[in-house]
């Protein structure tokens, strides 16, 4: 009975398991769908039509909106919207435009090294040497990947575009990081991702209007509707910004914050994997090395503060508030 009650338990468990799994994919979807129609559509009305299509879809599903308006509202939650949904997200778009999917998401996971960095630098937050080892094994994964294996070189190194654009991502994301462990700002899951989307997608409109008229009389440039980039922007409003926040709380909800921050390590593996297997992008020994170097720098962050750093929202890019 024992032996079969131990069987049942793994079987419960299999779900959460899987999700520990599928998670990590889900983020990987918002950078490998950008990459797949960079072109299509230009990168700030991209980020527009993903938060305005969260919004329609989980409006209808919130209750209660009224009695949590102040704080909505307020200029604390304002700038969490700014820095988490549209800083984090638009650049990242261009990027997905001019660079690889695993580049992207390389630089992206040494966020956790430059919100040190950045406690550090504005609030004097104490370093341990484990963690400033980690910043500068961190430090070197991405200088590795922006030079493309070549550091050496990087003084004469005109910096490609897209790695910049992605940096500015991460930029972004680190401010929200800071902003969001300084000023938080309490809500409901639901309602606050609601209002994220619909913050977000208001402060994208005048941008996402500009770009457009800018790039009408470059049809290069242009917006180009086909049921593949229709589907690609349902695809951003539902799996990113909705999935894989549920599934990330459901994470966080079985197995707590660190470990379900834990399996976002597998987003960079996912992103270098997948893009070569669906985009057809190249692998070099520069990615392998700049995966190295960063996620051993995270990890000896992770051992220093005795938790593991959330790249989950980083991945997001913006999906989680």
């Amino acid at each position: 009975m024992a032996r079969n009650g131990s069987i049942a338990g793994a079987i419960r468990l299999r779900p959460e398991m899987l999700l520990f799994v599928v998670t990590p994919l889900l983020f990987v979807g918002n950078m490998l769908v950008a990459r797949a129609i960079a072109g299509d559509i230009p990168p700030v009305t991209l980020a527009f039509l993903r938060w305005t299509g969260a919004a329609l879809v989980l409006l209808p599903f919130v209750r209660g909106l009224r009695a949590h308006l102040p704080r909505i509202v307020s200029p604390d939650f304002a700038m969490l919207v700014l820095t988490g949904a549209v800083l984090a997200v638009a650049p990242l778009y261009a990027a997905a435009a001019r660079t690889t999917a695993g580049n992207i998401a390389l630089l992206l996971s040494a966020a956790p090294a430059l919100v040190l960095v950045a406690e550090r630098i504005l609030f004097r937050t104490p370093l341990r040497v484990p963690a400033m080892a980690g910043i500068a094994l961190a430090a070197c994964g991405m200088v590795t990947v922006v030079t493309r294996g070549h550091p050496f070189a990087l003084a004469s190194l005109s910096c490609n575009g897209g790695d910049a654009f992605a940096l500015a991502a991460v930029l972004g994301w680190v401010a929200y990081t800071l902003l969001s462990k300084r000023r938080p700002v309490k809500l409901p899951p639901l309602i606050g991702l609601a209002a994220l989307a619909v913050g977000a997608a208001l402060m994208l409109l005048p941008a996402s209007l500009v770009e457009l008229a800018h790039h009408a009389g470059q049809p290069q440039f242009g917006m180009i509707l086909t049921p593949r980039s229709l589907g690609a922007v349902l695809f951003l409003c539902v799996v990113p910004s909705i999935g894989a926040y549920g599934g990330y709380q459901a994470l966080v909800r079985h197995f707590g914050a660190a470990t379900a921050a834990s399996s976002m390590y597998l987003v960079p593996v996912y992103a270098v994997l997948l893009g070569a297997l669906l985009l057809g992008e190249t692998l070099h020994p520069y990615h392998a090395m700049g995966l190295a170097l960063i996620l051993g720098g995270v990890a000896l962050i992770a051992c220093a503060r005795r938790v593991v750093p959330a790249l989950a929202p980083v991945a997001a890019a913006g999906a989680v508030s």
